[in-house]
C-alpha cells in the first residue's frame, strides 16, 4: 500500500473524522431531499422541507450508529438518546449565537464558532451517551 493510501485509510480509522464526514454526508442528504420534494416534485414548502430533514435525520443517525461509532445496540435506546442529543445540539447552538450577538460579535464569526463548540459537545454525547458501546478509535 503507498504511504499516501496508507494515510488516507488511517483518517477513516478514526471516529472523529468518520463524524465529521457523516454530518457532510448528512448535510448534503437534506440539500438533495429538499431539492428534490420541493422544488422538483412542488410538494408545498413546510411538507417537503420537514420530509428532507427527517430522511437526512435518518441518514445521519444511520450513519453515525453503523459507521461512525459501530454501535452494539438497541435502536429503540439508542434513536431517542440520539434525537434528543440533536434538540440539544439545535438549543446549544441558538444559545451560542445569541450569546455571541449579545457580546457585539457579527453573526459571520458567530457561526461558525457555534458550529464548531456544537460539533464537539454533539460527538461527546454520542460517545458517551446514544452510543456507549460504540467500537473505534477517537
Amino acid at each position: 500500500m503507498t504511504t499516501r493510501a496508507s494515510l488516507v485509510s488511517g483518517l477513516f480509522v478514526r471516529r472523529w473524522i468518520r463524524f465529521g464526514l457523516m454530518g457532510g454526508i448528512s448535510t448534503l442528504s437534506y440539500f438533495l431531499f429538499g431539492h428534490l420534494l420541493v422544488t422538483v416534485l412542488e410538494l408545498p414548502l413546510f411538507v417537503g422541507n420537514t420530509a428532507a430533514y427527517l430522511l437526512a435525520f435518518c441518514v445521519s443517525y444511520m450513519g453515525q450508529c453503523r459507521w461512525t461509532f459501530q454501535a452494539r445496540g438497541v435502536h429503540r435506546s439508542m434513536l431517542p438518546r440520539y434525537a434528543l442529543t440533536q434538540g440539544i445540539g439545535l438549543g446549544f447552538n441558538t444559545f451560542l449565537i445569541w450569546l455571541m450577538r449579545h457580546m457585539g460579535l457579527s453573526y459571520t464569526f458567530s457561526m461558525p464558532v457555534a458550529a464548531l463548540l456544537v460539533a464537539v459537545s454533539t460527538y461527546l454525547l454520542c460517545k458517551y451517551f446514544v452510543f456507549p458501546n460504540g467500537q473505534g478509535v477517537d
